[in-house]
């Protein structure tokens, strides 16, 4: 029976991922077949993960064999495979998630939104699968420090908050490597991103060894798939936490991934991804904003002309780019002569400014201010003063990135950046993470008074 399953398993994979897996998966008895898949057995050396063999940095980073390794599961498909290739590579697992969400708020509760429980769900039947043990780790108090206050006062001062790139850098790799994960040779997840040995190119000087525990210095590369990469999202880590942190399927597409998940029957392989703000499940972001800091509306005013054009509900609920949304508070008489855009927010007026010729209403759009830059590597990239530094830059998660010119400052800690090209909405507060090719290099916050 096990041998017949281990057979099947291999004739569904991609045949990118074949031949490693069989190597991985050597036949195992004395299971117990009825209960859970096989579990895999401990290779006694070091294996990439599968389709990272083929790519241009063949020494990606791979924990030795002997590691126990904790893998942060979310319930979803991705965390579910990454852990499958860890078995697969012989490495003991311990399984951990992460209680974050924001039950006990009664104006959430009172929706009946709970959506932890369903992802816990999902968690249990993949380790009870697997064979894994799984823990619950409560951060529901860390979070709401962290990240969902980061999120509020962040809006409320008209600035456009990331909190995805929060949890990872002070949660996922903050709070739980700090209480839990230090006690692994690595940490785990799902995202789509790798890490590497620090090479000796262009303008990034190797520095072999951190000064934190002696672990040898990485770099954060892209993931194989471009439109899933998630370095955006990791771009805020420390070089001291990505040197314990351990990407197993950021050498795989999404339809790589989907195709493990069906081979290995996972019990979530049919599950959609999530989409939104990690934390809200199926709260809607605006009634969120709407708990926490109420309304206060304000005058819309067209850029151009100066003329009242709407009401808009409180400046916290817009971004600068945003389009969709905006029809339901312009006044009938304008809702017809759109698209519209929001180009700007006036705090101090509570004016929300608003054009309908979106391309040429902001003529520095291709220019702004980032400060209190996170360089990956500990410290900023050696320059001679005044050469600036020609980069890639993604204002936000996807495969976009622009090329740039950044002019560090002095202390090498914020920049002037220049696009290429004009983006459609940069807007205070976002962060824009630097990329040396495949390398992100950190991310910094944009600030008022862009340039």
């Amino acid at each position: 029976m096990v041998q017949t399953m281990r057979k099947q398993l291999l004739a569904q994979l991609p045949s990118a991922l074949r031949a490693v897996t069989a190597a991985a998966m050597p036949p195992h008895a004395g299971l117990d077949e009825d209960r859970r898949l096989p579990s895999l057995p401990r290779s006694g050396t070091s294996v990439l993960p599968p389709a990272t063999t083929a790519t241009a940095h063949p020494q990606l980073l791979w924990p030795a064999a002997e590691e126990e390794v904790a893998v942060l599961l979310s319930g979803g498909v991705d965390s579910s495979v990454a852990l499958h290739q860890l078995l697969a590579a012989g490495h003991r697992c311990r399984a951990f998630y992460l209680r974050i969400w924001l039950e006990d708020e009664q104006a959430h509760a009172a929706r009946g939104d709970c959506p932890w429980e369903e992802d816990w769900a999902y968690c249990e039947a993949v380790c009870e699968q697997a064979g894994v043990p799984l823990e619950a780790v409560s951060l529901q108090k860390e979070y709401q420090e962290h990240v969902v206050g980061y999120l509020v006062a962040e809006a409320a001062a008209g600035r456009t908050p990331n909190p995805d790139i929060m949890c990872n850098s002070r949660i996922k790799f903050g709070v739980f490597h700090d209480r839990v994960g230090c006690h692994f040779g690595h940490v785990a997840s799902g995202h789509y991103a790798r890490t590497a040995p620090t090479r000796s190119t262009g303008s990034r000087a190797t520095v072999p060894f951190s000064s934190a525990g002696g672990k040898p210095m990485v770099e954060l590369l892209r993931s194989a798939d471009a439109h899933k990469d998630q370095t955006y999202f990791l771009s805020q880590l420390r070089q001291e936490q990505l040197s314990s942190a351990i990407f197993p399927i950021g050498g795989m597409s999404k339809p790589e991934v989907r195709a493990a998940a069906h081979a290995l029957h996972l019990p979530n392989r049919a599950r959609k991804d999530s989409q939104g703000i990690c934390f809200l499940g199926q709260l809607n972001y605006d009634d969120f904003l709407r708990d926490h800091l109420g309304e206060a509306p304000g005058h819309i005013i067209e850029f151009e002309t100066g003329e009242i054009v709407g009401t808009h509900r409180g400046l916290w609920y817009h971004t600068v780019g945003q389009r969709r949304g905006l029809g339901p508070v312009l006044n009938n008489a304008f809702r017809a002569f759109g698209p519209w855009h929001v180009v700007h927010k006036d705090f101090e007026a509570n004016v929300l400014y608003a054009t309908r010729s979106y391309t040429g209403a902001d003529k520095a759009r291709n220019a702004f201010r980032t400060a209190g830059i996170n360089w990956v590597a500990g410290h900023p990239p050696t320059v001679l003063p005044g050469v600036p530094l020609h980069l890639q830059v993604k204002v936000r998660h996807g495969a976009q990135t622009h090329e740039a010119t950044v002019a560090l400052h002095a202390d090498g800690y914020g920049a002037e950046v220049e696009l290429a090209e004009r983006d459609k909405g940069l807007a205070p507060g976002q962060f824009a993470a630097f990329y040396d090719g495949e390398v992100c290099l950190g991310s910094g916050v944009i600030v008022e008074g862009a340039v």
